[in-house]
Parts: C-alpha cells; sequence; structure tokens
C-alpha cells in the first residue's frame, strides 16, 4: 500500500498508476542487418500509436481535454513523417540500431529546442523525453 498527503478530507477509489523511469542501456553500433532493425522500428511505432489510441479512446473528453490534447500531440510527433525518416535514415546509413537511432535523433531534437529562446518551446523538451523513453520501452520489450 502506497501512503501519501491527500488534498482533500475524502475517499478516492480508483486504479493507480505508478509511473517510474528506468535507464535503458542503448548499444548501437555496427547492425548487419539494417533491415530488420527498420521492422522493429516500424512495429514499435505502431504498437506506440496504438497504445496511445486505446488511451486516448478510454479518456472523457469533457473532463480531460488537456490530457487527450497531449495525447493527440504524442501521436502526431510519433507518427510524423519527417521523425521516422530521420531515424531510417540514421539507421541505414550510420548502421545503427533502432534504439540508438530513437535516442540520437531525439536528444538531437531536444537539444535544438532547448536552444531556443522562447520558454514555451523549450519546456517542451520533457514532451520529447517522454516519447523517446516510451519508443525505448516498445523496443525493449520487442527484443
Amino acid at each position: 500500500m502506497i501512503i501519501a498527503a491527500g488534498g482533500s478530507t475524502g475517499i478516492g477509489i480508483s486504479r493507480a498508476k505508478i509511473l517510474k523511469s528506468e535507464v535503458i542501456g542503448i548499444d548501437g553500433h555496427d547492425v548487419k542487418n539494417t533491415d530488420s532493425e527498420i521492422a522493429k522500428l516500424e512495429l514499435c511505432i505502431k504498437s506506440a500509436i496504438d497504445e496511445l489510441n486505446e488511451i486516448y479512446q478510454t479518456i472523457s473528453h469533457g473532463k480531460n481535454d488537456l490530457i487527450a490534447c497531449i495525447i493527440e500531440k504524442y501521436i502526431d510527433i510519433i507518427s510524423s513523417r519527417q521523425l521516422v525518416e530521420d531515424i531510417k535514415t540514421m539507421i541505414i546509413k550510420k548502421g545503427v540500431t533502432a534504439e540508438y537511432a530513437i535516442s540520437k535523433v531525439l536528444d538531437d531534437s531536444k537539444n535544438q529546442i532547448k536552444k531556443l529562446d522562447e520558454q514555451f518551446l523549450s519546456e517542451k523538451t520533457g514532451d520529447i523525453e517522454e516519447i523517446k523513453t516510451r519508443l525505448l520501452g516498445k523496443l525493449k520489450r520487442l527484443n
């Protein structure tokens, strides 16, 4: 049982989800079969989008419009043609794993956003980190 300080004097009964972040080790170089890495990437992306769509469908849109909007944004980013092509290009040209390519491409994007003066955009690096963690977690389960 997890006990925490509440914000009101009532009883709440619901499912609890404990989110934890884990460091995923990434071995990235000298891949011989880039086709299998591309196939893993495509399966990972499809799985992540399916999972997010399932969450999106279960949300009561009246109370959780902000959450629904965030999930839509994550789906848009994960399914972005440019992102997917950048990851595939890295896998093919550099002979790296899908995990390494995802991590590198999203870290590079995050670093570019951090350099911007606009505070709103620079605060969105957490979203990119969440997407990276989600995709790497999917790949970890595929291996």
